[in-house]
C-alpha cells in the first residue's frame, strides 16, 4: 500500500483494521478510551497492590463474607486505635485483673483515712471510783496529731463497767489542744453520757457487766497534737472499768480507737 493510498483511504473512510499496524499503548498519551473498549475479565487485570487505592469505598460485596458476617479475632490490635465509642460490659471479663491502689486516679479526697491511734488495756480492775465529781480515767487517754487542719477525728471507744450496788454512772471524754485549754467534746460543752442506771438490780447486780461503745466525730480546725482523756462520776456507790463489782475473776478489755478522717 503506498501513502498515496494510505492517505486516500483515511479521506474516504475505508480505513480498515488491516490498515493500522501493531500500536503500543504508550502511544495513547491523551483522550478517553470508551467503556466498551475495554474489557475487565479477572484474568486480564493483574495484581494491584492496596496502597494503590487512594480514594473512594470498596462496596461490601467486594469483601469475603468472613469479613463482614463473622467475629474477626484482632489479636494484634492495640488499645490505642480505641480513640471513639464505649465497650460493651459483655466485653470485659467477669473478673478483672489485680490492679495496684496506685494507679486509681482523680478519686474524690473525702472520707479517706489519714492514720489510726489506739489505746488497749486488758488489766482486770483497771479504774474504780466512788467519786460524785468528775475523775480521770487511768490510762484512758489517746494522743493524736492532725495532719491538715480540715481533717476529723472519729472517736470508737468500747469497755465494759462493773459495780458493786444499785448506781448511775456518769462519763465524758476532754479534749485539749496542745497549748490550749480542756474542752468537753459534746457540742454543748455541758452534756454528759448515762450508763447503766437501773437496769439491772437485785443479786446478781455485782456479777453483771454494762457494755460501754461511744463514738463520736470531732471537729478540731487544727494541726497541733490533741489530747482526749475519759473522765467518769457515779451517782452513789462505786463503779470498776474492766472488771465486775463482785471481784476480779471476770475481767475485760478497755479499746480506744481514733482515726483521723482527711476532708
Amino acid at each position: 500500500m503506498t501513502k498515496a493510498r494510505d492517505l486516500a483511504n483515511i479521506i474516504s473512510g475505508g480505513f480498515t483494521e488491516s490498515d493500522i499496524p501493531n500500536l503500543s499503548a504508550s502511544k495513547i498519551t491523551s483522550g478517553t478510551l470508551d467503556n466498551a473498549r475495554i474489557t475487565l475479565d479477572a484474568n486480564e487485570i493483574p495484581n494491584i497492590s492496596t496502597d494503590k487505592l487512594t480514594s473512594g469505598t470498596i462496596p461490601d460485596a467486594r469483601l469475603p463474607a468472613t469479613a463482614l458476617n463473622s467475629n474477626v479475632d484482632l489479636t494484634t490490635l492495640s488499645a490505642s486505635n480505641l480513640t471513639s465509642g464505649t465497650l460493651a460490659d459483655a466485653r470485659f471479663p467477669s473478673t478483672l485483673p489485680v490492679v495496684s491502689g496506685a494507679n486509681l486516679t482523680n478519686l474524690p479526697s473525702g472520707g479517706k483515712i489519714g492514720q489510726v491511734i489506739s489505746t488497749n488495756v486488758s488489766a482486770s480492775n483497771m479504774f474504780t471510783t466512788s467519786s460524785t465529781s468528775y475523775v480521770d480515767v487511768s490510762s484512758a487517754t489517746v494522743t493524736i496529731t492532725p495532719s491538715a487542719s480540715s481533717s476529723k477525728i472519729f472517736h470508737n471507744l468500747t469497755f465494759w463497767q462493773g459495780k458493786t450496788a444499785l448506781n448511775t454512772t456518769w462519763y465524758r471524754i476532754i479534749n485539749t489542744p496542745s497549748g490550749g485549754s480542756a474542752t468537753i467534746i459534746d457540742g454543748t460543752g455541758t452534756s454528759e453520757n448515762e450508763t447503766w442506771g437501773g437496769s439491772t438490780s437485785g443479786n446478781y447486780l455485782t456479777y453483771n457487766f454494762a457494755t460501754n461503745t461511744w463514738n463520736y466525730l470531732h471537729t478540731t480546725n487544727s494541726t497541733v497534737a490533741q489530747v482526749y482523756k475519759l473522765q467518769m462520776r457515779v451517782d452513789s456507790n462505786s463503779s470498776y472499768i474492766n472488771r465486775i463489782g463482785a471481784g476480779t475473776t471476770r475481767t475485760a478489755t478497755f479499746n480506744w480507737t481514733v482515726m483521723e478522717v482527711l476532708a
